[in-house]
């Protein structure tokens, strides 16, 4: 491996992976001048080109996928190889980092998590917001896992894998049973709290209105599932929530169930970032959700 210099095969790496010299910066914390002339002085030192520009764009060139598919496994062979020194007493506190749309269940990102927080060598994050805001921070390796209602292809950047699908149920606050007798249609003209525009599942649950030909009048729009929950309880609108949002909330009478969303189920999956560092255990999580399903 004479001549090889790591730190620029890794900048290569994390470019190729990230499909841009300003992901790559964020990633890595490094200027992306510095970036670009580390690249530079890598293809010069190989004698190949790697990249190539198009419509402001890197594409990776022949030479440039063969390093790419090498060193990945490289970086991961190094990556195991000191995890299993034998005796080695390496205290490596592992941080995991998980991004979860403000519309999914609570109770479904405990689950998904929740051997992560049992485990004290791993230092858990979990922050929700939209499905752009946190891809965005997908790109820049911000977060290592983000948790949607949107799938995305698979391809060199990211993965993508059905976490299953949950029932929608509409609900309201107790004194609205009257409701169930003629739903869906019962809905109509009747006051109704609904997500952004922009989301997934308000899109799904739209078609749904649409298909049975039923206009219930919205009053507001919400992300946040809990909070949705709450203002349901304390008014006389509807919303309509994954059904394991709410579970607890229906056992316990905080809400009654007004209808099933028939042909309607919200998906989940989970979407990771083939650039972090925690490959392993990202696939050791996802296994182990599976597991206990």
């Amino acid at each position: 491996m004479q001549g090889v210099d790591f730190h620029k095969l890794y900048y290569f790496y994390i470019v190729a992976k990230t499909g841009s010299i300003k992901s790559a910066s964020k990633s890595l914390n490094v200027t992306a001048p510095t970036i670009s002339v580390q690249i530079q002085q890598l293809e010069d030192q190989l004698g190949v080109t790697l990249f190539e520009r198009k419509h402001r764009k890197l594409i990776l060139t022949e030479p440039g996928n063969f390093l790419l598919a090498k060193s990945e496994r490289l970086f991961r062979q190094a990556d195991e190889m000191i995890e299993e020194i034998p005796g080695a007493k390496i205290v490596r506190r592992k941080n995991i980092r998980i991004g979860a749309l403000q519309s999914l269940a609570n109770s479904f990102i405990c689950d998904f998590s929740i051997n992560l927080w049992r485990d004290k060598s791993i230092e858990v994050d979990v922050v929700q917001g939209d499905f752009k805001n946190l891809m965005d921070r997908l790109d820049s390796g911000e977060i290592d896992i983000l948790l949607t209602d949107s799938s995305v292809q698979k391809s060199r950047k990211y993965r993508c894998a059905g976490l299953g699908l949950d029932q929608l149920v509409a609900v309201g606050a107790r004194g609205l049973e009257k409701l169930r007798k003629t739903f869906p249609n019962s809905l109509d003209g009747v006051p109704y709290l609904a997500y952004s525009h922009k989301s997934r599942i308000q899109e799904e649950i739209d078609y749904f209105f649409e298909r049975n030909n039923v206009a219930p009048e919205r009053i507001g729009h919400v992300d946040d599932v809990t909070l949705m929950r709450v203002v349901t309880t304390r008014t006389k609108c509807i919303s309509i929530l994954p059904f394991r949002a709410v579970k607890e909330a229906l056992k316990s009478g905080e809400v009654i169930k007004i209808g099933e969303l028939s042909g309607v189920k919200h998906g989940i999956w989970a979407i990771t970032s083939t650039t972090s560092k925690n490959q392993k255990l990202i696939k050791k999580i996802i296994n182990e959700y599976f597991l206990k399903k």
